[in-house]
């Protein structure tokens, strides 16, 4: 009995290595992809599955790469472009018809305030202007009489002075009134208002209205806010480390957020002082024709400010796939009797740029290399 329990187990033992001397035999199957897999960091594809999984092939391209400084920021006016409404004089806001988001042109009526004091300036002014017509004829008078000696030059002097001090009392209530947009020049006592209109100094759009009607409004208190959006521009920040690199004239590829297509626009002015506590300076870009339609004015981007260009190797992006942080391509080892074998080779991925990736050139890449750039991915991960 034991001498037949040692021939079963002898007959047991050498199975597996009968089984693994047959599998030798086996000839190379199809993977699901297409390929038949013959050595680790070799794929071989006939031109039938070539052609049926729709692979491609291509070469290394010399392309001009930007090199480029991650920044953010956000969308801004010049301060010329903006302005805060507020009355001259203190008054009650008797109309005002505009709602935020309106557009308003230069010098159009945004909102009208009474208050009985307006009467007092239009009749002091008008007061004013009586008191000068006599007293430009007393001086007048006043001249004569001191030529012929027939008064003294004391009377004169007399004269000379009232005049000049009815004469400014009497201007600046003018320019009180010119501020009030009161027509002084058809004034009359008849056509006195107690209410005055404020205009508009700039064109653009009413973002903010902090008045209503009935409410006072002191010379101090904004009433509202209005900002023209014909000349945006960007307001980016830039960290110390990236100062230097920095220019007025590089390109700024930007895009708000949730959008897909990047803008295009320019750096016009650099800040030089950095900010103490953020350690940044500040870009001014200004955007480029036809880029700022629908720019919302505070919307927060993010930017690409171009430093450089750099004419680099590369590869269609669909050729290169990034595994366990390694970059692979597949390179054309072989074509021959109707096969394509390709091999595996790890390359340096130095940046990518409108659908193509710049990879670092090395010993193990040539000029006349073939690579697949359709259908990589499948074949490296599978």
């Amino acid at each position: 009995m034991r001498t037949n329990h040692f021939k079963y187990s002898f007959i047991i033992a050498i199975f597996p290595l009968l089984l693994v001397a047959c599998s030798s035999d086996v000839p190379e199957s199809a993977s699901e992809n297409g390929a038949l897999a013959t050595q680790t960091d070799l794929i071989t594809i006939t031109n039938e599955q070539f052609t049926s999984s729709g692979y491609r092939l291509g070469g290394l391209e010399k392309r001009i790469f930007e090199t480029t400084v991650r920044v953010n920021g956000s969308v801004d006016v010049p301060p010329k472009y903006q302005a805060s409404i507020s009355a001259y004089f203190g008054g009650y806001v008797k109309q005002i018809d505009l709602l935020v988001g309106e557009k308003v042109r230069q010098g159009q009526v945004l909102f009208t305030l009474e208050n009985p004091d307006f009467l007092e300036v239009q009749k002091e002014y008008l007061q004013t202007a009586g008191e000068l017509t006599y007293l430009q004829e007393d001086l007048d008078r006043q001249g004569n009489l001191a030529e012929a000696n027939v008064s003294s030059k004391k009377k004169l002097t007399k004269a000379q002075a009232d005049f000049q001090m009815m004469n400014a009392k009497h201007a600046a209530l003018r320019k009180k009134l010119l501020l009030m947009h009161v027509n002084v020049d058809g004034l009359t006592a008849d056509n006195l208002q107690s209410s005055i209109s404020i205009l508009a100094p700039i064109g653009g759009y009413v973002t903010e209205i902090d008045a209503t009607p009935g409410r006072f409004l002191s010379p101090s208190d904004v009433a509202m806010r209005i900002i023209n959006t014909e000349h945006l521009h960007l307001e980016l920040n830039v960290f110390e480390q990236h100062a230097s690199s920095i220019g007025e004239g590089q390109n700024i590829h930007f895009r708000v957020q949730n959008e897909k297509d990047w803008r295009q626009a320019k750096v016009h002015l650099v800040n030089r002082t950095l900010d103490p506590n953020s350690r940044s300076l500040v870009v001014h870009g200004h955007v480029n024709p036809g880029f700022a339609g629908g720019l919302a004015v505070g919307s927060y981007v993010e930017a690409d400010i171009v430093t450089g260009e750099d004419s680099l190797l590369s590869l269609p992006s669909a050729a290169i796939v990034e595994l366990d942080n390694h970059h692979y391509v597949l390179r054309v080892a072989e074509e021959k009797d109707g096969l394509t074998q390709l091999e595996r080779l790890e390359v340096k991925v130095i940046g990518a740029e409108d659908g193509f990736t710049a990879i670092e050139a090395n010993d193990n890449l040539a000029v006349y290399d073939k690579f697949l750039t359709k259908g990589a991915y499948n074949l490296i991960v599978e």
